[in-house]
Protein backbone atom coordinates (compact mmCIF):
# COMPACT_ATOMS: atom_id res chain seq x y z
CA UNK A 1 0.00 0.00 0.00
CA UNK A 2 3.12 1.92 -0.68
CA UNK A 3 2.05 5.64 -2.16
CA UNK A 4 -1.42 5.51 -0.70
CA UNK A 5 -0.98 8.42 1.74
CA UNK A 6 -2.98 10.73 -0.29
CA UNK A 7 -5.92 8.10 -1.11
CA UNK A 8 -5.99 7.14 2.71
CA UNK A 9 -6.03 10.92 3.82
CA UNK A 10 -9.45 11.43 1.08
CA UNK A 11 -11.22 8.56 2.60
CA UNK A 12 -10.93 10.17 5.84
CA UNK A 13 -13.12 13.03 4.83
CA UNK A 14 -15.44 10.86 3.32
CA UNK A 15 -18.12 10.09 6.34
CA UNK A 16 -18.21 14.20 6.83
CA UNK A 17 -18.86 14.69 3.22
CA UNK A 18 -21.86 12.19 3.73
CA UNK A 19 -23.08 13.50 6.69
CA UNK A 20 -23.03 16.90 5.63
CA UNK A 21 -25.22 16.25 2.70
CA UNK A 22 -27.76 14.38 5.14
CA UNK A 23 -27.47 17.38 6.84
CA UNK A 24 -28.44 19.66 3.98
CA UNK A 25 -31.20 17.39 2.72
CA UNK A 26 -32.80 17.03 6.16
CA UNK A 27 -33.05 20.50 6.66
CA UNK A 28 -34.69 20.93 3.54
CA UNK A 29 -37.43 18.15 4.17
CA UNK A 30 -38.11 19.31 7.78
CA UNK A 31 -38.53 22.86 6.89
CA UNK A 32 -40.86 22.05 3.86
CA UNK A 33 -41.84 18.30 3.39
CA UNK A 34 -42.50 17.30 7.30
CA UNK A 35 -44.09 19.91 8.64
CA UNK A 36 -47.95 18.87 8.82
CA UNK A 37 -46.55 15.03 9.46
CA UNK A 38 -44.55 16.62 12.54
CA UNK A 39 -47.56 18.11 13.63
CA UNK A 40 -50.15 15.39 13.11
CA UNK A 41 -47.74 12.91 15.25
CA UNK A 42 -48.09 15.45 17.87
CA UNK A 43 -51.79 15.96 18.05
CA UNK A 44 -52.57 12.45 17.83
CA UNK A 45 -50.21 11.46 20.74
CA UNK A 46 -52.81 14.05 22.78
CA UNK A 47 -55.87 12.28 21.33
CA UNK A 48 -54.50 9.18 21.85
CA UNK A 49 -53.21 9.80 25.74
CA UNK A 50 -57.28 10.87 26.22
CA UNK A 51 -58.73 7.54 24.73
CA UNK A 52 -56.29 5.63 27.22
CA UNK A 53 -56.86 7.78 30.36
CA UNK A 54 -53.02 8.33 30.76
CA UNK A 55 -53.66 11.22 33.26
CA UNK A 56 -55.16 8.36 36.06
CA UNK A 57 -51.35 7.72 36.16
CA UNK A 58 -49.71 10.42 37.93
CA UNK A 59 -46.06 9.55 37.58
CA UNK A 60 -46.60 8.59 33.57
CA UNK A 61 -45.35 12.08 32.35
CA UNK A 62 -42.56 12.72 35.15
CA UNK A 63 -40.77 9.14 34.03
CA UNK A 64 -41.33 10.16 30.39
CA UNK A 65 -39.48 13.62 30.84
CA UNK A 66 -36.75 11.73 32.94
CA UNK A 67 -36.57 9.07 30.35
CA UNK A 68 -36.10 11.86 27.45
CA UNK A 69 -33.49 14.04 29.40
CA UNK A 70 -31.21 11.35 30.00
CA UNK A 71 -31.45 9.84 26.77
CA UNK A 72 -30.64 13.73 25.16
CA UNK A 73 -27.83 14.30 27.80
CA UNK A 74 -26.32 11.10 26.76
CA UNK A 75 -25.98 11.88 23.61
CA UNK A 76 -24.39 15.03 24.25
CA UNK A 77 -22.23 13.93 26.85
CA UNK A 78 -20.87 11.02 24.60
CA UNK A 79 -20.69 13.86 21.34
CA UNK A 80 -18.42 16.39 23.93
CA UNK A 81 -16.25 13.40 24.73
CA UNK A 82 -15.49 12.28 21.68
CA UNK A 83 -15.17 15.73 20.15
CA UNK A 84 -12.47 16.43 22.55
CA UNK A 85 -10.74 13.53 21.86
CA UNK A 86 -10.64 14.27 18.16
CA UNK A 87 -9.36 17.99 18.61
CA UNK A 88 -6.77 16.86 21.37
CA UNK A 89 -5.73 14.20 18.66
CA UNK A 90 -4.34 16.82 16.47
CA UNK A 91 -2.00 18.68 18.49
CA UNK A 92 -1.19 22.07 18.42
CA UNK A 93 -2.33 21.96 14.95
CA UNK A 94 -5.86 22.07 15.02
CA UNK A 95 -7.83 21.74 11.84
CA UNK A 96 -10.30 24.36 12.06
CA UNK A 97 -12.73 22.72 9.45
CA UNK A 98 -13.67 20.29 12.51
CA UNK A 99 -14.48 23.02 13.99
CA UNK A 100 -17.78 23.56 11.41
CA UNK A 101 -17.71 20.07 10.76
CA UNK A 102 -18.35 18.27 14.21
CA UNK A 103 -21.75 19.98 15.25
CA UNK A 104 -23.36 18.18 12.11
CA UNK A 105 -22.56 14.80 13.58
CA UNK A 106 -24.18 15.85 16.88
CA UNK A 107 -27.36 17.08 14.65
CA UNK A 108 -27.22 12.94 13.33
CA UNK A 109 -26.82 11.49 16.47
CA UNK A 110 -29.76 13.87 17.91
CA UNK A 111 -32.15 12.87 14.71
CA UNK A 112 -31.70 9.60 15.65
CA UNK A 113 -32.52 10.05 19.23
CA UNK A 114 -35.31 11.82 18.28
CA UNK A 115 -37.01 8.75 16.28
CA UNK A 116 -35.84 6.56 19.00
CA UNK A 117 -38.04 8.33 21.80
CA UNK A 118 -41.06 8.59 19.58
CA UNK A 119 -40.79 4.24 19.37
CA UNK A 120 -40.13 4.40 23.22
CA UNK A 121 -43.49 6.45 23.49
CA UNK A 122 -45.15 4.35 21.47
CA UNK A 123 -44.29 1.65 23.78
CA UNK A 124 -45.21 2.94 26.54
CA UNK A 125 -48.59 3.56 25.08
CA UNK A 126 -48.61 0.33 24.01
CA UNK A 127 -47.93 -1.45 27.46
CA UNK A 128 -50.90 0.87 28.74
CA UNK A 129 -53.17 -1.38 26.50
CA UNK A 130 -51.23 -4.11 28.03
CA UNK A 131 -51.73 -3.37 31.53
CA UNK A 132 -55.49 -2.65 30.79
CA UNK A 133 -56.04 -6.02 29.39
CA UNK A 134 -54.10 -7.89 31.56
CA UNK A 135 -55.74 -6.36 34.30
CA UNK A 136 -59.31 -7.68 33.11
CA UNK A 137 -57.94 -11.37 33.06
CA UNK A 138 -56.80 -11.33 36.47
CA UNK A 139 -59.80 -10.11 37.60
CA UNK A 140 -62.22 -12.13 35.64
CA UNK A 141 -59.65 -15.05 36.56
CA UNK A 142 -60.18 -14.09 40.49
CA UNK A 143 -63.73 -13.98 40.25
CA UNK A 144 -63.77 -17.44 38.77
CA UNK A 145 -61.96 -18.74 41.04
CA UNK A 146 -63.06 -17.23 44.37
CA UNK A 147 -65.23 -18.60 47.19
CA UNK A 148 -68.73 -17.22 47.60
CA UNK A 149 -67.26 -15.89 51.34
CA UNK A 150 -63.86 -14.08 51.66
CA UNK A 151 -62.06 -12.59 54.03
CA UNK A 152 -58.93 -10.75 53.18
CA UNK A 153 -56.71 -8.22 54.63
CA UNK A 154 -56.58 -4.66 53.11
CA UNK A 155 -54.67 -3.63 50.51
CA UNK A 156 -52.22 -0.39 51.11
CA UNK A 157 -51.65 1.81 48.29
CA UNK A 158 -54.67 3.02 45.09
CA UNK A 159 -55.59 -0.18 43.02
CA UNK A 160 -54.68 -0.12 39.06
CA UNK A 161 -57.14 1.56 36.82
CA UNK A 162 -59.23 -1.23 34.88
CA UNK A 163 -60.79 0.37 32.37
CA UNK A 164 -62.29 -2.47 30.32
CA UNK A 165 -64.43 -3.17 33.78
CA UNK A 166 -66.67 -6.49 34.34
CA UNK A 167 -67.62 -8.67 31.72
CA UNK A 168 -71.02 -8.85 30.36
CA UNK A 169 -72.43 -8.82 27.17
CA UNK A 170 -72.57 -4.43 26.60
CA UNK A 171 -68.96 -3.58 27.62
CA UNK A 172 -67.23 -2.62 24.57
CA UNK A 173 -64.24 -1.62 26.01
CA UNK A 174 -62.10 -3.64 24.16
CA UNK A 175 -63.40 -2.74 21.31
CA UNK A 176 -62.01 1.00 22.10
CA UNK A 177 -59.03 -0.50 23.30
CA UNK A 178 -58.55 -1.76 19.52
CA UNK A 179 -59.26 2.04 18.03
CA UNK A 180 -56.61 2.98 20.41
CA UNK A 181 -54.12 -0.08 19.00
CA UNK A 182 -54.97 1.27 15.16
CA UNK A 183 -53.76 5.10 16.38
CA UNK A 184 -50.91 3.93 17.74
CA UNK A 185 -50.11 2.14 14.13
CA UNK A 186 -50.94 5.07 12.41
CA UNK A 187 -48.56 6.96 14.26
CA UNK A 188 -46.03 4.31 13.61
CA UNK A 189 -46.37 4.53 9.63
CA UNK A 190 -45.90 8.09 10.25
CA UNK A 191 -42.91 7.84 12.43
CA UNK A 192 -41.58 5.66 9.75
CA UNK A 193 -42.56 7.88 7.18
CA UNK A 194 -40.82 11.24 8.74
CA UNK A 195 -37.61 9.39 9.82
CA UNK A 196 -37.16 7.15 6.77
CA UNK A 197 -34.70 9.11 5.18
CA UNK A 198 -32.62 9.62 8.12
CA UNK A 199 -32.24 6.12 9.47
CA UNK A 200 -30.78 5.44 5.69
CA UNK A 201 -28.39 8.09 5.81
CA UNK A 202 -27.38 7.01 9.40
CA UNK A 203 -26.97 3.26 7.62
CA UNK A 204 -24.75 4.40 4.97
CA UNK A 205 -22.63 6.78 7.13
CA UNK A 206 -22.13 4.27 9.76
CA UNK A 207 -21.07 1.75 7.21
CA UNK A 208 -18.66 4.12 5.52
CA UNK A 209 -17.26 4.60 8.76
CA UNK A 210 -16.74 0.97 9.35
CA UNK A 211 -15.12 0.14 5.49
CA UNK A 212 -12.94 3.24 6.11
CA UNK A 213 -11.74 2.00 9.22
CA UNK A 214 -10.94 -1.05 8.17
CA UNK A 215 -8.72 0.38 5.12
CA UNK A 216 -6.70 2.89 7.22
CA UNK A 217 -6.43 0.16 9.95
CA UNK A 218 -4.71 -1.75 7.23
CA UNK A 219 -2.68 1.08 5.94
CA UNK A 220 -1.54 2.44 9.31
CA UNK A 221 -0.66 -1.50 10.24
CA UNK A 222 1.52 -2.35 7.38
CA UNK A 223 3.56 0.93 7.77
CA UNK A 224 4.27 0.69 11.40
CA UNK A 225 2.44 4.49 11.51
CA UNK A 226 0.41 4.35 15.20
CA UNK A 227 -1.41 7.64 13.86
CA UNK A 228 -3.83 9.42 15.99
CA UNK A 229 -6.05 9.47 13.00
CA UNK A 230 -6.82 6.35 13.54
CA UNK A 231 -7.83 6.29 17.03
CA UNK A 232 -9.99 9.11 15.96
CA UNK A 233 -11.69 6.91 13.30
CA UNK A 234 -12.42 4.25 15.51
CA UNK A 235 -14.13 5.72 18.15
CA UNK A 236 -16.49 7.95 15.69
CA UNK A 237 -17.02 4.79 14.10
CA UNK A 238 -17.83 2.82 17.89
CA UNK A 239 -19.86 5.88 18.54
CA UNK A 240 -22.32 5.22 15.15
CA UNK A 241 -22.12 1.68 15.75
CA UNK A 242 -24.14 2.31 19.11
CA UNK A 243 -26.46 4.59 17.90
CA UNK A 244 -27.38 2.08 15.17
CA UNK A 245 -28.00 -0.06 18.40
CA UNK A 246 -29.53 2.13 20.54
CA UNK A 247 -32.44 2.21 17.70
CA UNK A 248 -32.09 -1.39 16.79
CA UNK A 249 -33.23 -2.11 20.61
CA UNK A 250 -35.95 0.64 20.63
CA UNK A 251 -37.48 -0.89 17.26
CA UNK A 252 -37.35 -4.59 19.14
CA UNK A 253 -38.84 -3.42 21.93
CA UNK A 254 -41.66 -2.10 21.04
CA UNK A 255 -42.23 -5.60 18.72
CA UNK A 256 -41.98 -7.10 21.79
CA UNK A 257 -44.83 -5.04 23.56
CA UNK A 258 -46.88 -6.31 20.39
CA UNK A 259 -46.20 -9.80 20.77
CA UNK A 260 -47.18 -9.55 24.63
CA UNK A 261 -50.51 -7.78 23.33
CA UNK A 262 -51.16 -10.72 20.78
CA UNK A 263 -50.81 -13.33 23.88
CA UNK A 264 -52.90 -11.71 26.15
CA UNK A 265 -55.95 -10.96 23.27
CA UNK A 266 -55.72 -14.54 22.57
CA UNK A 267 -55.94 -15.49 26.16
CA UNK A 268 -59.33 -13.20 25.89
CA UNK A 269 -60.33 -15.06 22.32
CA UNK A 270 -59.80 -18.68 24.29
CA UNK A 271 -62.04 -18.04 27.87
CA UNK A 272 -64.82 -19.17 26.82
CA UNK A 273 -67.03 -17.70 29.64
CA UNK A 274 -67.11 -14.51 28.80
CA UNK A 275 -69.74 -13.48 26.73
CA UNK A 276 -69.71 -13.77 23.27
CA UNK A 277 -69.86 -10.45 22.24
CA UNK A 278 -66.50 -9.84 23.89
CA UNK A 279 -64.85 -12.66 22.54
CA UNK A 280 -65.77 -11.12 19.14
CA UNK A 281 -64.04 -8.09 20.00
CA UNK A 282 -61.16 -9.75 20.90
CA UNK A 283 -61.29 -11.54 17.44
CA UNK A 284 -61.62 -8.14 15.85
CA UNK A 285 -58.62 -6.51 18.11
CA UNK A 286 -56.59 -10.04 16.90
CA UNK A 287 -57.12 -9.19 13.70
CA UNK A 288 -56.14 -5.55 14.05
CA UNK A 289 -53.10 -6.21 15.44
CA UNK A 290 -52.28 -8.47 12.62
CA UNK A 291 -52.77 -5.71 10.23
CA UNK A 292 -50.56 -3.51 12.18
CA UNK A 293 -47.47 -5.31 12.45
CA UNK A 294 -45.91 -1.91 13.98
CA UNK A 295 -42.53 -2.57 12.29
CA UNK A 296 -39.98 -0.21 11.21
CA UNK A 297 -39.01 -0.27 7.54
CA UNK A 298 -36.47 1.38 5.52
CA UNK A 299 -37.86 2.08 2.33
CA UNK A 300 -38.94 -1.05 2.09
CA UNK A 301 -35.66 -2.61 1.98
CA UNK A 302 -35.35 -4.01 5.66
CA UNK A 303 -36.79 -3.43 9.15
CA UNK A 304 -35.01 -2.35 11.94
CA UNK A 305 -35.15 -4.29 14.76
CA UNK A 306 -32.85 -6.36 16.49
CA UNK A 307 -31.92 -8.53 13.62
CA UNK A 308 -30.41 -5.37 11.95
CA UNK A 309 -27.16 -5.60 14.22
CA UNK A 310 -26.61 -8.98 12.54
CA UNK A 311 -27.23 -7.76 9.02
CA UNK A 312 -24.39 -5.14 9.58
CA UNK A 313 -21.69 -7.67 11.58
CA UNK A 314 -22.04 -9.97 8.65
CA UNK A 315 -21.76 -6.97 6.06
CA UNK A 316 -18.63 -5.85 7.41
CA UNK A 317 -17.17 -9.30 8.17
CA UNK A 318 -17.48 -9.78 3.97
CA UNK A 319 -15.81 -6.53 3.42
CA UNK A 320 -12.91 -6.98 5.73
CA UNK A 321 -12.45 -10.25 3.96
CA UNK A 322 -12.36 -8.49 0.90
CA UNK A 323 -10.12 -5.28 1.69
CA UNK A 324 -7.68 -7.58 3.04
CA UNK A 325 -7.33 -9.39 -0.40
CA UNK A 326 -7.36 -5.83 -2.06
CA UNK A 327 -4.83 -4.97 0.19
CA UNK A 328 -2.35 -7.45 -1.03
CA UNK A 329 -2.44 -5.83 -5.11
CA UNK A 330 -2.19 -1.97 -3.69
Amino acid sequence: MIGTAKLVDMLEEVPSVVILIQYVISAIRTSIFCNEKNMRILTTVVDLDTKLHVDTNKNFYKKSRKMNLKVILMVLVIHVIVTIIDLATDGDNIDMSKIVVLPIYLEQSLEISVFCLLIMMLTRRLHIINNYLAKFIDENDGIKSSPIFIVGEKKDGPEEFNLIGRSSGDNTKIRDLAVTYDIIGELCTLVNEVFNFQIFMTLGSTFTYVVITIWSALYYYKNGNNSMALVTIILWCITAVCLIAFMSMTCEQLLLARTKTKILINKIIMDYDLPKTMRVQAKAFMELVDAWPLRIFIYDMFSVDITLMLKYISVATTYLIVIIQISHFV
